[in-house]
């Protein structure tokens, strides 16, 4: 063949391909020469002009612009054969989904029961109430302790021929200190100081006074014993033997004479007592100088001091109450002088101080009269 017509031919061989694939508006020499053309492997049949009509678009509801396209990665396939264009497969995205509401970080979570325990109103323990009506008006009872005594001073001797101590015996003989056991009644009265109160926490409590007086029997005394051969004063190398010392103090009774001051506090009353003790004390001493020569005296009388403390009382089934004080007490000092000894060499006479002040602790029952609530 001559080139041109080889040209020819290849142009038509070109064309055909072309029109095959070029969807033209339409034509029935087209269409069938795109019918005759097999469909390429994994790829679906082309569409003759017939197909080409696209279905009515169902009408979508107005949505928010969707985020852009995530590509998506197809599967590899088989290459697809000479002259065959590749197949576009179009993607339709899902639609979106809300985004969550976004709570900052700082906000507390809500609490249902806030509102209830914000309602519910705390109230402190109240710690005391006016119970004075509990513990006005008149009482009587008993009580029993123990007391201690302490004081006085050693045995003085003096030569009333030279004035000083020349001559005198040396004894030692410290000041006594006694203790024992006592017991009584008491009687007082209680109520309320006016309006006055004393701030107790969330609560006042009422301030109240009274009086009250006891009358006690009394084991407190002691004794001493100071055992010889004794020196002379200014007579080296001389004795008394045997010689012996004694000595004893007591207070056989005693009465107190107190004002009380406190504040109730429910069933306990708090208080702070003073006033005046009066008391029948005793003292002897003896100077033993062998022979039957003996320098003694002996002394009883009324001494009166201060008497200050204070206590607890507590409210017990009816109209009773129990108490328990401290006391400090002074009933002072005696003295107790010898005469001048009537036997040689009778010029001397020996004194000794007694003390008489010291601590006592107490408890008592007591029960409450007429005109009382019940506690």
């Amino acid at each position: 063949m001559d080139p041109r017509t080889i040209g020819v031919i290849a142009a038509v061989g070109l064309l055909v391909p072309i029109t095959a694939y070029a969807d033209p508006p339409g034509g029935d020499i087209v269409d069938q020469i795109l019918k005759t053309l097999p469909p390429a492997p994994g790829h679906p049949a082309p569409m003759t002009s017939a197909d080409a009509t696209p279905p009515a678009p169902t009408p979508v509801a107005a949505t928010p612009a969707p985020p852009s396209p995530v590509p998506l990665s197809p599967a590899p396939a088989e290459a697809p054969p000479a002259n065959v264009p590749p197949t576009t497969v179009a993607v339709t995205p899902l639609p979106p989904s809300p985004a969550p509401a976004l709570v900052p970080a700082s906000a507390p979570a809500p609490d249902s029961s806030g509102d209830v325990l914000a309602q519910q109103t705390v109230t402190p323990p109240s710690l005391s109430t006016d119970s004075s009506g509990s513990w006005t008006g008149l009482y009587l009872g008993g009580n029993f302790g123990y007391g201690l005594t302490r004081g006085g001073g050693a045995l003085s001797c003096l030569n009333i021929a030279t004035g000083d101590s020349s001559g005198c015996d040396i004894v030692n003989s410290p000041g006594l200190r006694t203790s024992g056991v006592f017991g009584g009644a008491q009687m007082g009265y209680l109520m309320p100081l006016s309006d006055l109160t004393l701030p107790l926490g969330s609560s006042a409590a009422p301030i109240m006074i009274g009086i009250e007086g006891d009358i006690q029997g009394s084991g407190i005394d002691g004794k001493q014993n100071v055992s010889g051969p004794f020196n002379f004063v200014g007579f080296p190398g001389i004795t008394c033997s045997p010689c012996s010392f004694s000595a004893t103090q007591g207070i056989d009774w005693f009465s107190t004479v107190r004002g009380r001051i406190g504040v109730p506090v429910d069933d306990v009353f708090i208080y702070a007592t003073g006033g005046v003790m009066f008391g029948e004390v005793v003292a002897s001493q003896t100077l033993n100088l062998g022979a039957g020569a003996n320098d003694t005296v002996s002394v009883r009388k009324t001494n009166a001091g201060p008497v200050v403390g204070g206590g607890l009382e507590f409210n017990l089934s009816g109209p009773f109450t129990a108490k328990i004080e401290g006391l400090y007490y002074n009933l002072g000092d005696v003295r107790a002088q010898t005469q001048p000894m009537s036997s040689a060499p009778g010029n001397f006479f020996n004194s000794k101080t007694f003390g008489y002040h010291g601590e006592m602790i107490r408890v008592g029952i007591n029960i409450k009269l007429g005109g009382l609530g019940g506690s």
